[in-house]
């Protein structure tokens, strides 16, 4: 039997197992008569599939965060937002159907990013059961709904007076007009939720913060905040993954996340959360600056030791899996300084104008240098100068440990590098990395090699072998 002969009833069973509108498209194109007919007669359906295909269980919280989005961009009025329940059985248009296929795959990305975080370190994709899945994803789409939210309104509203800027005391009293609006905007959508629901939202607010934290690492050498405090911060995802997952920082929108940062570290969302904790009689207690760990039950490894110092690290060991949180742990620049760099190297502008070369990107703006294959080449080196056993590819290392590993052997990588693109072999200098002339003279600089253990100076007792 062939294609043409089949039932339309399994042709139609066919296209609602599709996995995303694009091959749904394919599919209209490549047999009009056939698979066009079947979609022509149930279009609400296979389209609804579809759509439950890429966004799941979590579809009507997914549509949710599209309709709020649309109807804050347009300045319509948030009574117009329909509730999830009412979303259930929703007729898809075709823009709504393209937006749902743009955001699944970043719901689903940072998943993975959440669940090797969290859950399981030592997978690269996610390892949620589907309740934890479930779960997250619907508070992930909430959170989402309301960052749209603010988002618009502060590019509409609340910058357009700089005086606003200095507006950030936490004090209802000390808010101008324009916050007490978003303030009570935020109260009337975070009232929808439960005392459950609201503590997903909570940590879905603290892994946003960890994930662009992630992204504002590598794109400066030193961001003029701090995301490790104890405030909320909201973020759309979609601002979020693609830099994250791709590293392309061309068009990072530097001046939302700057603005959206003062805004809500203003303690507006703060704010609406304990107005609503008073009104419940719910004690925040210590989860209001700690991920209460609603979405994860039971986490692999939470007791696992580092195996170089023996510490208790647990989820925040790394290894080849999770290599990538510990690099964007830190600031680019560090790679840079003397936190890295031994010696005086730092101050020397040969070696740091080679290390551009970490910064590279293609004309489309994407990162090209590939740290994974640094972390292979200082694995191979450390085992060579420290010994067989020393250090392993496969091993887990704690933070203090994989900091160690690069303090004694990144200045190596970067000779081994330098030579491997063919620049010749010159003379070490006496002084090694501690040399000072390198870091005022050029052409001292340039002439000897000071990637190399001191052999003269002070800097012979001191060195790193």
């Amino acid at each position: 039997m062939n294609f043409s002969s089949l039932p339309l009833d399994v042709v139609d069973r066919i296209l609602t197992c599709l996995t995303d509108f694009k091959t749904l498209s394919a599919a209209l194109r490549t047999s009009k008569h056939l698979i066009y007919s079947v979609f022509r007669d149930h279009p609400i359906s296979i389209t609804r599939a579809i759509a439950i295909n890429l966004a799941g269980p979590a579809l009507p919280q997914a549509l949710r965060a599209i309709r709020m989005k649309t109807m804050m961009e347009n300045d319509l009025a948030l009574a117009l937002v329909p509730s999830e329940s009412a979303l259930e059985n929703r007729t898809l248009t075709r823009d709504i159907a393209s937006k749902v296929e743009a955001n699944a795959p970043i719901a689903h990305g940072l998943e993975d990013l959440f669940s090797m975080k969290y859950k399981d370190r030592t997978s690269r994709t996610s390892q949620l059961t589907d309740n934890e899945s479930l779960q997250f994803q619907k508070a992930l789409y909430r959170t989402w709904a309301i960052a749209s939210l603010v988002s618009a309104w502060c590019m509409n509203d609340l910058y357009n007076d700089e005086d606003d800027e200095e507006n950030s005391d936490d004090d209802d009293d000390d808010m101008d007009p324009s916050q007490k609006r978003l303030l009570a905007l935020l109260l009337q959508q975070l009232q929808l939720f439960s005392n459950q629901e609201l503590r997903e939202i909570h940590d879905i607010t603290l892994f946003l913060r960890f994930a662009i934290g992630m992204v504002v690492s590598q794109r400066y050498p030193h961001f003029p905040f701090s995301f490790m405090g104890s405030n909320f911060a909201l973020y759309e995802p979609n601002l979020i993954w693609p830099v994250l997952n791709r590293e392309c920082y061309k068009n990072f929108e530097t001046y939302k996340i700057r603005t959206l940062h003062d805004t809500i570290y203003s303690g507006l969302l703060r704010n609406a959360m304990s107005q609503l904790w008073e009104e419940r009689k719910v004690k925040p207690d210590t989860w209001l600056l700690a991920p209460s760990k609603v979405f994860v039950e039971n986490a692999k490894g939470t007791q696992d030791t580092c195996d170089r110092c023996n510490a208790v690290g647990g989820l925040d060991l790394f290894g080849r899996s999770n290599f990538d949180l510990w690099r964007r742990n830190h600031y680019i620049q560090h790679f840079f300084e003397n936190m890295f760099l031994p010696g005086h190297l730092s101050r020397n502008a040969v070696i740091t104008q080679w290390l551009e070369c970490l910064k590279h990107a293609d004309a489309a703006g994407y990162r090209t240098f590939k740290f994974d294959e640094l972390a292979d080449d200082i694995y191979e080196i450390a085992e060579e100068q420290d010994g067989p056993g020393a250090w392993s590819r496969d091993a887990w290392y704690c933070t203090e440990c994989v900091n160690e590993l690069f303090k004694r052997h990144f200045w190596r990588w970067i000779l081994a590098a330098r030579r491997k693109e063919g620049e010749p072999v010159k003379d070490d200098c006496w002084y090694g990395y501690e040399c000072r002339t390198m870091t005022h003279k050029t052409e001292h600089a340039e002439k000897l090699n000071h990637l190399c253990v001191p052999t003269r100076g002070t800097g012979v007792v001191t060195a790193a072998q």
